[in-house]
């Protein structure tokens, strides 16, 4: 018990401290030592836990210290969310000009100060490495693989970005990978510039200096670009360009001209605040939450698949897609879990479990019929509640209605400002309060199948909400403008949500987005553009595209095929839609639904692409295009057998 403390509660308390960003905003706010303090003493009482370990879990003593620890463990790590919250709300406003006047006169202070800091001391970086620079060996190892391959490619560089907000590290990284011994070993030439002013002119000089000997300064640019390029000619180089704010795709193709000339195998590293310039260069960057080699979801996956080797919880009798307990295991993790979590079913229970109502962190409760409020008064005073889930009790049916008290919302919710997960599937609801926007903890917001409208226009402010739930909401009609400001988000289901025809613009900028279970192509500049799907790398799993009609150019089309490519399942809607993208081109695509397209007349070979990748990889060889347990065509009019011909034939 006391290892799984030590990891589970304080594993997240030292990824805070250690983060740049939030150790940039500490400085800022003057509390930087007493953090470093508070990490000294973190790593005391880790090594206490440590120890702990190895005596019995059935000494009391040792279970209650274990308890009160667990207990402060949370409040810490409250606190510490509240600083890194707060750290996130004021680069999204800073990068908005979103402030309060008096948070302007703060910022403007603080701005003047960094920007002279920049000006006297960024463009004096250099690639000289800091000293005891810990916790980057994964992000490191990942990037170097990247920086020795490549001499087989095309190309004659590649870039390799580095992108965050200030603070996270970013040239600290760069720093490492330039002066590891494998990369100067592996490079003939090596230059290193902070292009913070991009004055193309100056930068070259500086690259010049790095790759030659001579001191001298060329002031016409074609004489420059000519010297540089009879230096790095058939030579493998690696250039570090530091800092980038500069997004004019023009000035950057003058810049690089010379490193045409370069042996295949060249790289060059950019670091930067801003991914407009990668954008147009048609280039991935570094996604600051896959560098540790895998993605959380995928972990998740691997720790559930272990317990569920271990029989920590087995699939149900009747139902592969639900997971049951065992009396036994149950019992267990409840030991386990102490006075952290409550379970509550019965009207009696109230009164046994006001006494202890301030030290719950995770609560479920039995989703009944009518939940009424009085049932959960007293739970205003579980102001440290981490977890509030409605759970079903026993098999539910479709039809099955749930009614909650207008009060739960109204007055309960207010009260649980440490709120992480919140689940209300399935409840008569028909309006998301306002206050649902000051629950700043929040990572996890389940609304499926209620009956509301739209969300709070302060929905942005959950700036650390990285799941959001709104499948089989059926009366959804619009998202707010503010939906843009979730970076962190992760998850995004509105499947089944039929009255639900826009998305905001700017949904391409939420670069962590995994699952985006529909896509609304719009009509108009309002609407979301196929080429905002261009910087959503990551996306996987279930997707269902509307509106493929108001795709103007094939060339868009053909562009936002990349960030499609780890689909498993697709769905296409587009009635006036006369042809189909080059769909054979995604590799993990397992199922296809084409349905709507009255004016397709024929599948033809655009459909299976024309790379050398073979079509629809994934499926077995026994599957062929066109058969209709795999592909179906559903036409309103007489020509649907013809597709499906058509598709065999090719």
């Amino acid at each position: 018990m006391a290892e799984t403390v030590a990891s589970a509660v304080l594993g997240p308390i030292f990824e805070k401290l250690t983060d740049e960003a939030f150790k940039k905003f500490a400085r800022s706010q003057n509390i930087h030592s007493e953090l470093n303090d508070l990490h000294s003493k973190l790593i005391h009482i880790k090594a206490v836990l440590n120890d702990a370990s190895r005596k019995e879990v059935n000494d009391e003593s040792v279970r209650l210290w274990l308890n009160n620890l667990q207990h402060l463990a949370y409040d810490i790590d409250d606190i510490l969310d509240d600083v890194a919250t707060e750290a996130i709300r004021r680069e999204l406003a800073r990068e908005s000009g979103d402030f309060t006047s008096k948070e302007k006169s703060d910022l403007g202070l603080v701005i003047g100060k960094e920007e002279k800091q920049k000006s006297n001391q960024r463009g004096n970086e250099t690639c000289l490495p800091e000293p005891d620079v810990v916790g980057r060996e994964g992000e490191k190892e990942n990037l170097i693989n990247k920086l020795l391959g490549g001499e087989s490619s095309k190309e004659n560089y590649t870039i390799l970005p580095i992108v965050g907000m200030g603070g996270v590290g970013k040239t600290t990284l760069a720093r490492l990978l330039y002066n590891d011994a494998r990369v100067k070993a592996h490079f003939e030439l090596q230059a290193w510039v902070c292009v913070s002013d991009f004055d193309i002119v100056k930068i070259s000089n500086s690259i010049l200096g790095c790759v030659t000997a001579e001191n001298e300064e060329l002031k016409d640019l074609n004489k420059l670009q000519m010297a540089l390029t009879e230096k790095v000619k058939g030579k493998r180089l690696l250039l570090a360009v530091d800092d980038v704010w500069h997004e004019k795709y023009e000035d950057w193709e003058i810049l690089v001209r010379p490193f045409r000339s370069c042996a295949p195998g060249s790289k060059i590293i950019i670091t930067t605040r801003k991914d407009q310039l990668l954008k147009k260069l048609g280039v991935d960057h570094l996604d600051q939450s896959r560098t540790n080699n895998k993605a959380p979801e995928d972990l998740s996956h691997e720790y559930f698949d272990k317990l569920l080797s271990r029989s920590f919880f087995q699939n149900a009798p009747n139902d592969n897609s639900v997971y049951v307990m065992h009396d036994l295991m149950n019992d267990l993790a409840k030991f386990v879990a102490g006075d952290m979590f409550l379970r509550f079913e019965q009207q009696s229970e109230t009164v046994v479990v006001e006494k202890a109502l301030a030290k719950y962190r995770h609560m479920s409760f039995v989703r009944e019929r009518y939940v009424g409020y009085q049932k959960f008064e007293a739970f205003e005073r579980a102001t440290s509640l981490r977890t509030l889930l409605a759970v079903p009790f026993g098999e539910e049916q479709s039809w099955n209605a749930f009614y909650l008290s207008n009060k739960f919302l109204v007055n309960l919710i207010p009260q649980l400002p440490l709120l992480r997960v919140l689940s209300l599937r399935r409840f008569h609801i028909r309006e998301v309060p306002d206050h649902i926007g000051k629950l700043k903890h929040l990572r996890y917001l389940n609304l499926s199948q209620t009956h509301i409208e739209e969300l709070p226009e302060n929905i942005g402010s959950l700036y650390n909400l990285q799941t959001l739930i709104l499948f089989g909401c059926e009366s959804l009609t619009k998202l707010p403008k503010s939906f843009v400001k979730l970076k962190k988000l992760r998850h995004f289901d509105i499947r089944d949500t039929k009255s639900l025809k826009k998305l905001p613009v700017g949904i391409g900028e939420l670069r962590s987005l995994c699952t985006l279970t529909k896509i609304i192509i719009g009509g108009d500049e309002e609407g979301f553009a196929i080429t905002e799907l261009k910087g959503l790398s990551n996306l996987r799993g279930e997707i269902s595209i509307e509106g493929l009609h108001n795709v103007q150019s094939a060339t868009h089309a053909r562009e936002a095929n990349s960030s499609l490519r780890r689909l498993t399942k697709l769905g296409l809607n587009g009635r006036k839609c006369k042809f189909l993208p080059p769909l054979g081109q995604l590799p993990f695509l397992k199922n296809l639904f084409i349905e709507g397209m009255d004016e397709v007349e024929v599948i033809c070979s655009e459909f299976i692409g024309t790379s050398n990748v073979a079509a629809f990889s994934s499926w077995s060889q026994k599957t062929h295009i066109g058969k209709t347990e795999e592909i179906e065509v559903n036409s309103s009019n007489s020509d649907k057998g013809k597709a499906k011909a058509m598709t065999n034939e090719s």
